[in-house]
Formats: structure tokens, sequence, C-alpha cells
């Protein structure tokens, strides 16, 4: 039977393959994360428009009454 000596690039080369791997599993979490990044902030900037909506609706909404109420009293 022969026996062949294992040589150091015979030891590297799976080694080689996962590092390639985990390369590509950390390019493709860092596109993941990018994406979800720019999601929120999209989100964000729709939560402060209806915030801001609402704020507004209900000024609008509190000083009508307010006006409503001190013509009645005179």
């Amino acid at each position: 039977m022969e026996q062949r000596a294992v040589t150091k690039a015979d030891l590297q080369q799976p080694f080689s393959s996962l590092r390639e791997q985990i390369r590509q599993g950390d390019a493709s979490l860092r596109e993941e994360i990018h994406a979800l990044g720019t999601e929120i902030h999209k989100i964000r900037a729709d939560l402060i428009k209806w915030s801001f909506g609402s704020w507004v609706t209900a000024v609008a909404a509190l000083s009508g009454i307010m006006l409503a109420l001190l013509r009645g009293a005179r």
C-alpha cells in the first residue's frame, strides 16, 4: 500500500474554500444589512410625515372647536 505524505497545501485547501464561503456569506449579509437600513430610513420618514399630519389635523380640529365655543359664549 502506498502512503502519501500530507503537505501544507493539502491541509490548507479545505480552509481556503471555507474562507471563500465565509467571504461570500459576509458580502451577502452586508448587502442585506444595507438594504434593511435603507428600508428603516424610509419607514422612519413615513412615520414622521404621518405624525406631523396628525398633529396638524388635531390642532386644526381643536382650534375649530375652541372658536365655535368662543363664538357660542358671546
